[in-house]
């Protein structure tokens, strides 16, 4: 059962139209400077799109109600307690090197080396040019985990210890103002299916959103402490919009960088622009995504001054359409990002 696309976009949107006290919701959740409705786009269109698959709630929920066996607990505990000691080494290694460059990548090695595949050149520039330089990798944990770790021969800051941090520390709590604040939303233009589905998606994400205020804090806090003056990354839309924004607090420069994955092109940059965390710099492949997002994205034609050519310069220019006839001895070739969304 495949995700109905179309419907996930007109619910977000309707999700997001949402009014909370006369405030519109992506206004309403804040802290302090920092917006943080939009921060959740991607997960609730990520969860907005599993709901598609059956477009009613008791479905939703017997789809997705997995039991985790006790064994897989203890391992989950196992490690977590080996992302924190690593995470908090990292920060001393930072802190005691004077380490200037900070760099987001995901748990992803290309096949032979010590290195993300996306962000391998940049890793090898640095290496080349002796720039010191520390890792801050989103892993998905499990036995890869420490079969990465021992691959990568080096110390790295795992963005999970984050949130590990604020389980254990419990700062995550239930926020009654918030809650009573989405109790009084009018859900009219919902089915009742849909009306539970958004109830219980709204909660989740009051949750998430307290998180990320708290992990924001808690990163600007281990920043503080190191001498980190740049912070290089992918867009990455799930993950790097509260390292974003600790570095856009402490003056850490922000270098992101254009790949395959067009996430924030598929409805999730809406919102009023300046309510984003955005980079200082982001590096597109050529002159022509250089226009075309722009052209494309709210968000991105806001902030086009930000965008640099981090590829190649050229542009494309289509040719006149012709009729061809092809042998059977032709073949067509498709080059296709490896991300098939």
């Amino acid at each position: 059962m495949q995700s109905d696309i179309p419907y996930s976009l007109a619910f977000l949107k309707k999700l997001n139209a949402l009014t909370v006290k006369g405030i519109p919701i992506h206004e309403y959740f804040r802290d302090g400077e920092f917006f943080l409705w939009p921060i959740q786009q991607y997960f609730l269109l990520s969860q907005i799109k599993e709901y598609s698959r059956h477009k009613d709630y008791t479905s939703y929920v017997n789809a997705h109600s997995v039991r985790t066996p006790f064994f897989s607990v203890c391992k989950r505990v196992l490690v977590n307690a080996f992302i924190l000691i690593v995470s908090l080494l990292a920060v001393c290694k930072m802190r005691i090197m004077k380490t200037p460059t900070l760099v987001f990548s995901s748990d992803i090695l290309k096949p032979g080396t010590r290195y993300n595949p996306r962000l391998f050149e940049t890793f090898m520039l640095l290496e080349k040019q002796k720039v010191p330089y520390a890792d801050f990798i989103h892993t998905v944990g499990g036995t890869k985990l420490l079969s990465n770790f021992l691959r990568l021969r080096r110390i790295v800051f795992y963005s999970e210890s984050i949130n590990i941090l604020i389980a254990l520390l419990g700062y995550a709590r239930r926020n009654p103002l918030w809650e009573e604040a989405i109790s009084t939303l009018d859900l009219s233009t919902f089915t009742d299916s849909e009306k539970s589905f958004v109830r219980a998606l709204l909660q989740e994400t009051l949750r998430n959103m307290d998180v990320s205020r708290h992990k924001i804090r808690l990163l600007k806090r281990a920043l503080s402490y190191t001498t980190i003056q740049s912070f290089i990354a992918i867009d990455d839309v799930r993950q790097i919009h509260e390292i974003l924004g600790a570095c856009r607090d402490l003056g850490i420069q922000s270098f992101v960088y254009q790949h395959s994955n067009f996430d924030y092109l598929s409805g999730l940059d809406e919102l009023p622009p300046q309510h984003y965390i955005f980079p200082d710099v982001f590096f597109v492949w050529n002159a022509y995504w250089q226009e075309r997002i722009p052209a494309l994205s709210p968000l991105f034609s806001y902030y086009k001054t930000r965008l640099v050519i981090g590829g190649r310069g050229y542009t494309f220019t289509p040719g006149a359409c012709v009729e061809r006839s092809l042998s059977y001895d032709t073949a067509l070739r498709v080059m296709v990002p490896y991300e098939i969304n």
